[in-house]
């Protein structure tokens, strides 16, 4: 069973795949379309007794003309469809992920990839007291397949907007700090537009710089939680200030950071509820970061833990993050006036030189338009250098990221992976996620890049394949929608089938010149029309 949550209307397929025809538009049995704002109640009274019968075919044992058959029975469809089917509301962070309990990162750097590190929510067979409502569909995470189709091109839609960013925020860094070749660039700014695009971006690098920082001490709080942590020696007197760490996984050995001025701090700190020592040395803390780091905004006096330094650490981190997002959006808004858009227009001219339209995949696919991008690289590479914009710092990296994923999507066709190839994906898919931390390590981490590299990694180990199932076939059957002469949308489900059979009546009176023939013995079968 598939589903496409859209913007015009919500189209729901049931599909029997098999080995000829695995994933196709041809291969859909049945498809209901209904109004794209109808409430998982709504879909529920139409839909209720089709879902029921699709869950009880799972499991069912055939048996004809001395040939066993086994049904297995999936579910498939963009997030927003599986999310309603699951009883799970949209943009609930709660349930940041429809599969796992995975908790939705600050950003790509701190996000994991290692399936073991989450554990899977089996929503659909669960109490209804885990959602928001009861869910439409009774699926085991086993059961759900990853919409292949809309995780690889917001993926790539991801790193394409990015690399704009980059080209943009390289055009921006000229505008406000050229000023002899500002009027060259535009001729319309002025000189208060400037300063205020300069403070803007002046402020920007500020948080970039903080978030950088928080980052690198929570890297290292982490490092010394896992590190084996020694007591304090009794010869050692807790009054000195500056005291320096006695392990020999101390960071400032490791990595020959320079100590910063001495700093005041407790003689002792909880962890696990047992006392150990450690001093800001070993992590480079200044003062004012380390007290931060110990503040317990609920307590005037609070037990200070280890664990809850860190939690702390990352409320500061994630803050400098959430507020450098907001001085981006602010930014991009003021310079959209009149910032210089030549590099920006050179780059989406060489994208539709490739086929790289967002419309297209949508429209035709085949996964061929989205696959163009990545597998001409080097085309794509020269155009660029032709343009100067390969010279900008950090696109040839970007290049390269989508050349790398390019390589995993070439694994996601319609039919079983062997074991080499499964071992393949997954080690592609370890250094996708590894470089991509690299590239874009502060961008925002949305659940198709998660449910791509987490679940993608799962679904190749046990199920054996990247795209077998996906939500490929009612996607391609768009353009068949569109083609249709007359649309019916009603939240009356008498009256949208009353529609039905008088639009399919006036169309079938139209184009057969025999119309409509009946047994005239029968009189059941007129009744039945009529």
């Amino acid at each position: 069973m598939m589903g496409d949550h859209g913007g015009c209307a919500t189209k729901l397929a049931v599909a029997m795949s098999s080995a000829a025809n695995p994933n196709s538009s041809t291969s859909i049995l049945t498809v209901a379309l209904f109004d794209s704002k109808e409430t998982p109640e709504a879909i529920r009274q139409c839909f209720g007794k089709l879902f029921e019968e699709y869950d009880a075919l799972d499991g069912l044992e055939l048996e004809i003309e001395g040939v066993s058959y086994i049904f297995e029975t999936s579910y498939t469809g963009d997030l927003k469809y599986l999310r309603i089917c699951l009883g799970l509301s949209l943009g609930n962070p709660t349930y940041y992920c429809v599969i796992c309990d995975a908790e939705k990162p600050a950003s790509i750097s701190s996000m994991p990839i290692d399936p073991s590190k989450h554990t899977n929510r089996n929503y659909g067979a669960t109490s209804v007291l885990q959602h928001e409502y009861a869910p439409l569909i009774h699926a085991t995470s086993s059961q759900i397949r990853l919409p292949v189709l809309h995780l690889t091109t917001g993926i790539i839609e991801k790193i394409l907007k990015y690399l704009v960013t980059t080209i943009d925020d390289y055009e921006s860094s000229i505008l406000v700090q050229n000023k002899n070749s500002r009027k060259n660039l535009k001729e319309n700014i002025s000189e208060s537009q400037a300063d205020t695009l300069k403070k803007l971006w002046d402020k920007e690098m500020t948080f970039f710089h903080k978030a950088e920082g928080w980052k690198y001490i929570l890297s290292a709080l982490e490092l010394y939680l896992n590190s084996e942590v020694k007591r304090r020696p009794t010869e050692v007197p807790p009054q000195n200030e500056l005291e320096y760490c006695q392990s020999d996984l101390c960071i400032v050995k490791t990595f020959g950071i320079p100590l910063p001025e001495p700093t005041i701090m407790p003689a002792h700190i909880q962890f696990d509820d047992s006392p150990c020592w450690y001093h800001t040395t070993c992590m480079g803390l200044s003062l004012y970061q380390f007290e931060k780091a110990l503040k317990d905004p609920n307590s005037k006096t609070p037990t200070v833990t280890y664990s809850r330094q860190i939690e702390n650490v990352k409320r500061e981190y994630y803050a400098c993050i959430e507020r450098l997002q907001k001085l981006k959006e602010k930014r991009a808004k003021l310079e959209e006036k009149y910032r210089p858009k030549e590099l920006s227009a050179t780059f989406y001219s060489c994208l539709e030189k490739l086929g790289a339209s967002r419309k297209a995949w949508y429209e035709n696919l085949t996964g061929i338009h989205a696959r163009k991008i990545v597998t001409q690289i080097p085309k794509l590479i020269e155009m660029l250098k032709q343009n100067n914009i390969f010279n900008i710092t950090g696109i040839p990296n970007i290049i390269d990221l989508l050349s790398s994923f390019g390589k995993i999507q070439s694994f996601t066709c319609s039919r079983k992976l062997t074991d080499s190839e499964c071992e393949e994906v997954v080690s592609l898919i370890y250094e996708f996620a590894e470089k991509i931390k690299t590239v874009m390590p502060l961008e925002n981490t949305g659940q198709k890049l998660h449910m791509m590299l987490v679940h993608g990694i799962q679904q190749i180990r046990k199920k054996k394949d990247l795209g077998l199932l996906c939500e490929q076939g009612i996607e391609s059957s768009h353009k068949e929608f569109n083609k249709l002469s007359q649309r019916i949308f009603t939240r009356d489900p008498l009256k949208r089938l009353e529609w039905m059979l008088k639009e399919s009546a006036r169309k079938t009176l139209i184009n057969d010149k025999t119309g409509l023939k009946f047994d005239d013995d029968n009189e059941e079968d007129i009744n039945d029309i009529n």
